[in-house]
């Protein structure tokens, strides 16, 4: 009778165990910020093609935190707090974060009192470059021109 406890026990530990380190599939750290690597991305509830589309991400770009793996699929949570799974090739290794409020400075260099490049509205996808201190060194596209500045911290999701 001990040894089938024994026995029962250890396969209950070890298959926890082998639950774990499956749902790790790239050993990367979880939670981590990427991209979306294209527009029209399919989110679902569930990790497989057989759970319904949740909803469609169409911005490319469009920085997402990973908070779980299963199976090559990823549990993602976007800036409006949403989760959803989506495969992972859908994930992009750039680097992208997103404004999180209206009117948001662009400042030539990173202090306050700089000269002011832009106004960002709300949801805008920016390159992150670098981050030190308080501002991140930022890279976008608008209208065909190329801007790059200075952002606080505080005004950006994805890092």
């Amino acid at each position: 009778m001990k040894h089938l406890l024994f026995i029962l026990l250890f396969l209950l530990v070890n298959t926890k165990a082998l639950y774990a380190f499956e749902g790790r599939f790239s050993g990367n750290p979880i939670p981590r910020f990427a991209s979306i690597s294209r527009s029209d991305v399919n989110a679902r509830f569930g990790p497989s093609t057989t759970y319904p589309i949740k909803y469609v991400y169409k911005l490319k770009s469009q920085p997402v935190k990973i908070i779980n793996e299963y199976y090559g699929w990823y549990q993602i949570k976007d800036v409006d707090d949403d989760t959803s799974w989506i495969y992972k090739s859908y994930i992009g290794k750039d680097n992208f974060v997103m404004t999180i409020g209206d009117n948001i400075n662009l400042y030539e260099k990173a202090k306050q009192d700089s000269d002011i490049i832009a106004k960002l509205n709300k949801n805008i996808v920016l390159f992150l470059d670098y981050c030190e201190d308080s501002y991140c060194h930022v890279k976008l596209k608008y209208n065909g021109d190329d801007y790059e500045g200075y952002i606080n911290k505080l005004h950006i999701w994805g890092i």
